[in-house]
């Protein structure tokens, strides 16, 4: 996770005014700063989320946002897909630039910029947020959640669209991890602490600005979003437009207050689709109040191109609260900002004791010269553990090389042409892309005693566990007994291999 971004101090400047860290300074203010990944916050189909630390100031975070790994060393996928991290800066900045205008509140954290790191992959720049709902419940202890903050949460919710809304964007992919609660408590914040809508890389412009020009309705389109929470008629197809979104919302809320849907556990998407149509909003809704049954139906029976009423909706969600209210906001942002400091620290450590030097910047004569920057890398695979072993060509036992699931390969200190940063739990390093690139540096380099094998390297990763596996020795399942196809494929990459005793077979 040794990823930097290095930001100009006007870029650092750029948007609402900067947010406090963890520990409530508001940073330095020097020409550049540079904001190192320190931990991994949460992830999905287009991209991870990461803590990010300015190196000068261990109070200034940022959110970091990079690109799919799946996307990095495919250039041919680059060039066919838009990317989704730079198309949510293009959102982000237009709802910024629109609720400046309007003097309203905006629905999305503030972005600082979008940056390309060894012209491979684009990382978004942002505001640390806190906790998302589904972490927040479990800060809580609570779930499901009390149905008077979830309604009152809900409120809030349905103003934060109008605010997505009135600039002519719909979300399309509203779900629990994607409300996430605001780190630094506002002046003018009252007993309901601030939550905002987050990844807005499925969007949509349906209007122009305060809902001119309004899309026309299809049947055809794509389904987007996530299924479990999506309205009805965007998973038949329907053109999504703000009825959608409210719709989408109303299930994600029952889902906190119940803790679960009915349809929740199907795969097959067309059975989700025929239990969403089959069960109506009283069976939905049993056992909670009247409220989330009353505002499940108005969402429902918006026409496409309605304008809806975001003050009668929230207006029905807070007339269903009983109760006093108790977010506990304050403590879960002390626990969270206490994590992040726990982090930073665990950084710093691994940091100290890694084998693998951070990368630095090269002379040209320093780049030419591959004996300088090539570092020989021993693996030995355990799928029973956390983390596959990755430790310097000397292993610390003898007893370790008499293991036919252990190799050694070479990787680079510094990002050489036509290399991709490959990083493999807390280590990193550089591999080439292409075998061409490799065997092309190796004629240039100083000639070998002896070429071994050259061949392709994979990284793969589930949960917290990362392996780093040779291609030639890829079989259908682990000694876990999961298959290597449910495996996230980070990043592949070619190296030369030595194998310790013979040809691993």
């Amino acid at each position: 996770m040794d990823l930097v971004v290095e930001l100009p101090a006007a870029s650092a400047r750029t948007g609402t005014p900067r947010h406090a860290g963890p520990g409530g300074s508001t940073g330095s203010r020097g020409p550049t700063r540079q904001y190192r990944a320190v931990t991994k916050l949460g992830g999905g189909s287009f991209g991870d989320i990461l803590a990010a630390v300015n190196e000068s100031d261990p109070e200034d975070w940022r959110a970091l946002k990079v690109e799919a790994r799946y996307r990095w060393p495919d250039t041919e996928r680059k060039r066919a897909e838009a990317s989704m991290v730079r198309f949510e800066n293009l959102v982000c900045r237009e709802l910024l630039r629109a609720s400046a205008r309007q003097c309203s509140g905006c629905p999305c954290p503030a972005v600082s910029t979008c940056v390309n790191l060894h012209d491979e992959h684009d990382v978004l720049v942002m505001e640390l947020l806190g906790p998302n709902l589904r972490e927040y419940a479990t800060f809580l202890n609570q779930w499901p959640l009390p149905q008077d903050l979830v309604l009152t949460l809900g409120a809030q919710l349905v103003g934060r669209l109008q605010q997505l809304h009135e600039c002519g964007f719909v979300h399309r992919d509203l779900k629990p991890e994607n409300i996430v609660l605001r780190l630094e408590r506002a002046v003018d914040e009252g007993i309901v602490p601030c939550f905002l809508l987050v990844d807005y890389a499925l969007a949509m412009r349906f209007a122009g600005p305060g809902g001119a020009g309004h899309m026309a309705q299809r049947e055809d389109m794509e389904v987007a979003g996530t299924h479990r929470y999506m309205a009805i008629h965007a998973q038949q197809g329907v053109t999504q437009s703000r009825r959608s979104d409210l719709e989408s919302l109303a299930h994600v809320l029952v889902y906190l207050a119940r803790g679960t849907l009915p349809w929740q556990w199907l795969q097959d998407m067309g059975e989700m689709l025929q239990r969403k149509e089959q069960t109506s909003s009283e069976d939905l809704c049993q056992g909670l109040q009247p409220a989330f049954a009353q505002f499940l139906d108005r969402c429902r029976d918006l026409g496409f191109d309605a304008e809806p009423d975001y003050q009668s909706l929230q207006c029905r969600l807070l007339e269903g609260v009983r109760g006093p209210l108790n977010f506990d906001a304050a403590r879960v942002r002390s626990v969270w900002k206490r994590q992040l400091q726990e982090a930073y620290l665990r950084h710093e450590a691994a940091c100290t004791m890694s084998p693998f030097p951070r990368p630095t910047r090269q002379s040209p004569s320093q780049l030419a010269d591959s004996s300088r920057s090539m570092v020989q890398i021993f693996v030995r695979h355990d799928a029973r553990g956390d983390l596959t072993e990755v430790v310097p060509w000397q292993p610390a036992l003898a007893s370790d090389l008499d293991d036919r699931r252990c190799f050694f390969f070479e990787g680079y200190r510094v990002p050489l042409p036509g290399t991709a940063h490959v990083v493999v739990g807390s280590c990193h390093f550089f591999g080439f892309l292409k075998e061409d690139y490799l065997v092309a540096h190796m004629e240039a380099g100083p000639p070998a005693k002896a070429l071994p094998a050259v061949e392709q390297i994979l990284v793969f990763s589930l949960g917290k566990r990362d392996q780093v596996v040779r291609a030639s020795t890829l079989n259908d399942e682990n000694s876990s007994g999961k298959s290597f196809r449910e495996w996230n494929h980070r990043s592949s990459f070619w190296s030369r291999v030595i194998l310790p005793w013979g040809t691993w077979v």
